[in-house]
């Protein structure tokens, strides 16, 4: 255990057959090829949501209640008794896994789902929240009133 200076992550990849951790280190890890076991934040015990190229979705280590856990132990040992090949083909969908957060794939799915989004959506605010803005813009209203006075004149 212990840090690293984020200026020697790349040494450290180049060097790693294998990679646990979450967040964006996991995504770099990922990128570089190196087969990854998807940890989980602020739990002590040794068990994670396992290989990261196996996950669905876009989760990258968030503590989800219900989600399967499996052993680190056991899926070292597994990575362990990986042939070659099949190393290879781990890291290549590990690789593959990163792209789906690269930058471009991201932008993309965010402009489908602004693209789709559903125009009947109306974000609910309390009253009282409703009030408290209505009341809070009235100084804003008032400048914006003497300023084209202003300029009117």
């Amino acid at each position: 255990m212990g840090g690293l200076a984020y200026s020697k992550i790349n040494e450290a990849f180049i060097n790693a057959g294998f990679f646990i951790g979450m967040g964006a280190a996991i995504i770099e890890a990922s990128s570089f090829g190196i087969p990854s076991i998807q940890a989980i934040e602020y739990i002590q015990e040794p068990i994670c949501y396992g290989w990261f190229y196996k996950n669905e979705g876009f989760e990258i280590g968030a503590y989800i209640k219900g989600n399967p856990t499996a052993s680190i132990a056991a899926l070292l040992e597994e990575g362990l008794a990986f042939t070659e090949k099949e190393y290879e083909v781990a890291a290549e969908k590990s690789y593959q896994k990163a792209q789906a957060f690269a930058i471009d794939n991201t932008i993309q799915k965010f402009i489908s789902f602004a693209q789709n989004a559903d125009c009947n959506f109306v974000f609910h605010f309390p009253k009282w929240k409703r009030i408290l803005l209505k009341m809070a813009s009235q100084p804003f209203k008032l400048i914006e009133k003497k300023a084209a006075d202003t300029i009117k004149k």
